[in-house]
């Protein structure tokens, strides 16, 4: 979105970096409990002897009718299981125990694991199954996950094929029955009882925001924390105060953008937990230098577009200081920050990419925009390796494939023969700024690259276009750029046939289109999921011009530049708005009930109809049906309404949602 570092600075690094973390064990000393890496076998198997002789018979039977249950329903061993329990409270002057040691204490409050359907909400939660001492010890010992709520952490273990969403859900059953079953020991000496139906999403307990941010997705798969665990934390939710969004909603978290004018902050939403990257635009600035229609016309064309290849904006409003856009964030960074570490791609790499940009830049043609500013800082990637088109600034609305624009704007390496000459541009510029950017790609540096500005214009205007010689293009790359690179703009791929005359070139013979614009095509590169991709140098002197201005608080008395009218919020948000708000008010009748609306703050789903099975996968399971039960005369007796009725309220409530 925004240029980070310097044309000049490319240095191969490694594409990913592994997130491999060793367990440490915590020290314990003689008078304390031994963990069970510490205790020899025979120890443990002399003390389940000795537990077994003297475990109450009741549970003997409970743990033997359940596996008489499993083994009718057939359940099938290829199935995936993880450990649900409630380990030793941390209360009574215990000390807190880490995630990674785990005691024989903890082990006999083990009761049983939950079978799951991993990726079917409808069905989560619906079977149980027992597992023996031998398995469960293993399943303790080898946990993946620990939540901590209120005063105690609960232990999980998870497949690495398990998405984010199951995950969530997991977590939500367990906390709830925990909570709703066992109150004393969960909130023991805390002054502040979170509330289990206040929970949006979860956060890693040492606030790393890559990983946050990659909780926090419902699709993606649980298999990138295999290797090092995780420890989560709830994020509650922060009900929105006012009806339209502002500054003071959101949480900033990092600077990950800077431009002459404006920054770029990674923040997150109080009442959703969801991410966005936050565009400030310096209001002194707009009025110095008279750039209020430019503003104007990105947040109107921003409103327009609707594509997966493009940015999308979700809010766009006013602040004493700055004008504001809040945009969807793109975990992998700037495509020039991809193209620094490798240096420069192959054929089949730039083909890809190029393939998809063509597929937003129809869109932007088909709405009649010029967008004027393609270039590799302008190119995000999503955590998943897909382009976003960003920064719409030097767009020009309302022009046709025949009309031209009149306006010197552009980076100097990418501006079109026509655009220096001042003869008027058309959808035509976009195409020639397209082929330098896949000349950038093959080869490293943009066509014509100099470090005279002088000096790239003139051979932009009438040197002959080459190809570096210690490069092997083939004729299919060489024939699409010198057709991209005409100096003629009238003889240029495209002029007459727009993006699909390009898309016809033999160079992407091999992309089947159809699937590309489903994404799914494999991008070449992935972005490292748990890391930040961005200079980090850059970052930080951002955050600290960014402070700077904050302290100084300079233009905090501007006025307002364009009125209520520049508001704006996305469809998308407004229903996501609507079902939080009718979730926020349904949870305050009725306190025990989990909240799971956070699936739908994530712009995956937002139809209300979904959450009824989420709701009822939680409260429909045989778990949660046993602990109701087991209250329901004693909530009869304080005047509380049984569980069958609060669940059939529940399915009449959200039928009219």
């Amino acid at each position: 979105m925004l240029r980070v570092g310097t044309q000049d600075s490319f240095s191969r690094k490694n594409q990913f970096n592994q997130f491999h973390t060793t367990p440490s064990h915590r020290k314990t000393s003689q008078t304390k409990p031994l963990s069970i890496d510490q205790i020899p076998d025979n120890a443990l198997e002399k003390f389940y002897l000795y537990k077994q002789k003297k475990s109450d018979v009741r549970m003997k039977q409970q743990l033997s009718k359940q596996s008489q249950r499993s083994s009718q329903n057939s359940i099938a061993q290829t199935n995936q299981f993880f450990i649900n329990a409630n380990f030793v409270s941390n209360q009574g002057g215990q000390q807190k125990r880490s995630g990674q040691s785990v005691t024989i204490e903890a082990i006999e409050s083990v009761k049983r694991t939950i079978k799951t359907d991993m990726g079917n909400p409808a069905s989560l939660l619906n079977k149980a199954k027992s597992l023996g001492q031998d398995e469960q010890m293993q399943q303790v010992k080898h946990h993946n996950v620990v939540v901590k709520f209120g005063n105690q952490d609960y232990y999980f273990y998870f497949e690495a094929h398990a998405n984010m969403k199951s995950v969530w859900f997991q977590i939500l059953q367990r906390l709830y029955d925990s909570t709703f079953a066992n109150p004393q020991e969960c909130y023991a000496n805390l002054k502040d009882k979170p509330s289990v139906n206040q929970i949006v999403s979860f956060v890693s307990q040492q606030h790393s925001i890559p990983i946050d941010y990659y909780v926090a997705q419902p699709e993606l798969q649980f298999n990138v924390f295999m290797n090092s665990g995780l420890k989560l934390e709830a994020f509650f939710l922060q009900a929105q105060s006012e009806p339209k969004v502002s500054l003071k909603d959101f949480i900033f978290l990092k600077n990950i953008g800077v431009g002459g004018f404006s920054l770029v902050y990674l923040v997150r939403k109080k009442d959703t937990g969801k991410f966005y990257a936050l565009k400030l635009i310096d209001k002194e600035f707009i009025i110095a230098k008279k750039k209020q229609q430019i503003v104007l016309n990105e947040r109107n064309i921003m409103t327009l577009l609707n594509s997966p290849f493009l940015l999308h904006l979700s809010y766009a409003f006013e602040s004493r200081q700055f004008v504001v856009f809040v945009l969807e964030f793109c975990q992998g960074g700037e495509l020039f920050y991809q193209l620094k570490q490798i240096k420069r791609m192959s054929e089949e790499q730039a083909c890809f990419y190029i393939a998809e940009i063509c597929l937003g830049l129809h869109e932007i043609h088909s709405m009649n925009i010029l967008y004027r500013d393609i270039k590799p800082e302008n190119i995000l990637m999503d955590i998943e390796g897909h382009v976003r088109i960003a920064d719409f600034g030097l767009s020009k609305p309302e022009i046709s494939r025949d009309e031209k624009a009149y306006s010197f704007c552009g980076s100097p390496e990418y501006m079109a023969p026509e655009m220096l000459l001042k003869q008027g541009h058309s959808q035509t510029v976009d195409f020639y700024c397209l082929g330098a950017l896949l000349y950038e790609l093959l080869t490293g540096l943009p066509p014509y690259y100099s470090t005279d500005t002088n000096q790239i214009y003139q051979d932009i205007l009438y040197s002959k276009l080459s190809f570096p010689n210690d490069i092997n293009l083939s004729k299919d790359a060489k024939s699409l750029l010198m057709q991209l690179l005409d100096k003629n703009p009238s003889q240029r791929l495209g002029a007459s046939g727009g993006i699909q005359e390009i898309l016809q070139h033999s160079f992407f013979a091999q992309i089947d289109f159809k699937l590309l614009t489903l994404k799914k095509v494999k991008p070449p590169f992935r972005p490292d999921p748990l890391k930040m991709n961005l200079d980090e140098k850059e970052s930080q002197k951002g955050e600290q011009d960014f402070r700077k201005m904050i302290a100084s608080n300079k233009g905090a008395n501007l006025p307002a530049i364009f009125g209520s009218s520049f508001y704006y919020e996305s469809p998308q948000e407004t229903q996501i708005k609507s079902v939080y708000k009718e979730w926020i008010a349904h949870t305050n009748l009725q306190p025990n009930t989990p909240c799971m609306a956070s699936y739908h703050s994530q712009g995956r789903s937002t139809k209300s109809q979904d959450i009824v099975p989420l709701v009822q996968s939680v409260k429909n399971n045989p778990r949660s049906r046993q602990i109701l039960n087991q209250k329901q005369q004693s909530q009869k007796a304080v005047g509380y309404k049984s569980s069958l009725e609060k669940i059939n309220q529940e399915r009449r409530f959200f039928s009219k949602i």
